[in-house]
């Protein structure tokens, strides 16, 4: 996967493997959240996230039952395993399954898809 600082505006000479994230066509949305890690839990660029009931980001996990199974967002950037500080996330627009990081329990599309059913999220994959 290409590591290019999609917000920050950085290029690298030479060629580049484009990141294809989105999907189809929908409103990109982006908000942003506090985030604290622990020194153990490190965040990937485009993870699919959870928020906690404070507001912060947090590991999506839809085995869990404190609010943090129902997906909220993508990361636009990664976060280090010691953070504390406010991170970006896309919360609309249509994605690429494929290049997002999910839970491993979430293999398939039709699963991608319910996670953010009745959201301004949408899941799809590249038809070329």
């Amino acid at each position: 996967m290409n590591t290019n600082d999609l917000a920050g505006g950085q290029t690298l000479l030479g060629s580049t493997a484009p990141e294809e994230l989105l999907a189809g066509e929908a409103p990109l949305i982006t908000d942003w959240a506090p985030v604290v890690t622990d020194g153990s839990t490190s965040y990937v660029k485009f993870e699919v996230v959870a928020l906690t009931a404070a507001g912060a980001i947090a590991k999506f996990d839809p085995a869990l039952t404190d609010g943090t199974e129902i997906a909220v967002g993508i990361l636009s950037q990664p976060i280090p395993i010691n953070s504390n500080t406010k991170v970006a996330y896309f919360c609309g627009g249509f994605f690429n399954h494929e290049i997002l990081t999910w839970p491993a329990a979430l293999t398939t599309l039709a699963q991608r898809k319910a996670a953010f059913l009745r959201t301004p999220v949408y899941i799809g994959e590249l038809s070329n």
